[in-house]
């Protein structure tokens, strides 16, 4: 009879990790899922943009559209 609100971070074989929006981890078992039902709505806080012209906010979505090279580790021997 429990409702969890967030995103699901992980499934696993024995259970659902929610990470609510304070940040917060729940770990519920598999079996105690009656359903997960997706939000149709934004998780962006309400008028977050308000305050950016178009221009910034054309700006901001291509930066997170960027595609980052995959950052690898490697030894460097000396």
């Amino acid at each position: 009879g429990r409702t969890f609100n967030g995103v699901v971070k992980e499934k696993t074989d024995g259970s659902v990790v929610v990470l609510d929006p304070e940040g917060n981890e729940i770990f519920v078992a598999a079996e105690d899922i009656d359903e997960i039902v997706p939000n149709k709505k934004s998780v962006m806080p309400a008028g977050l943009l308000n305050e950016l012209s178009l221009e910034d906010i054309a700006s901001l979505f291509a930066f997170l559209n960027q595609q980052s090279p995959a950052t690898v580790s490697r030894r460097v021997d000396r």
